[in-house]
């Protein structure tokens, strides 16, 4: 296998991704400055008020994160994957990659994505194997949109299939 092998998607899907990132911490901030002016200072009078303020401020980062991150881009290092998030590289060994099934374990010839499903991505990760690879575990989406998605797709199937048999 070669070293550092890339494995992205459309520049539009990464312009995307980026974008909605951006937007996702840019939009607390706008909700913050917003409801600081003079004309919200009777607001914050109840608690209901402040919930609300809180839950429509905070809620939407992880939904947008969701979104932005579903296609994510991957990098092949000899001792595992990299993938993108947030601006940083994270590192998934080899021998931390659990399973790898189609998304929603809808079986098919032409799936369009599969999750994988890792111990020890960020626990905002877990959110992607709780609703697309129903699951506990962290997880990440592999898109057929990247290219050379097959043989990514094997590569990580064989390191799958390697770590059950070390595993029992």
């Amino acid at each position: 296998m070669e070293r550092n092998r890339q494995h992205h998607n459309s520049r539009f899907v990464r312009l995307f991704k980026h974008a909605f990132a951006v937007f996702a911490f840019g939009l607390p901030i706008f909700f913050i400055a917003n409801f600081s002016t003079e004309r919200f200072r009777y607001f914050f009078s109840s608690i209901e008020n402040i919930i609300l303020f809180l839950t429509i401020t905070f809620i939407p980062i992880p939904c947008i994160l969701l979104a932005a991150y579903f296609y994510t881009d991957l990098e092949v290092e000899r001792d595992g994957l990299l993938i993108d998030f947030l601006w940083y590289k994270l590192t998934i060994p080899w021998d931390k990659i659990v399973q790898i099934k189609p998304l929603f374990g809808i079986r098919n010839e032409n799936v369009a994505a599969y999750v994988v499903i890792v111990d020890g991505l960020t626990p905002f990760h877990r959110l992607y194997g709780l609703l697309y690879g129903f699951s506990v575990n962290p997880a990440f989406v592999l898109g057929r949109t990247v290219n050379d998605f097959q043989i990514l797709k094997n590569d990580i199937e064989r390191h799958v299939n390697k770590n059950r048999k070390d595993n029992p």
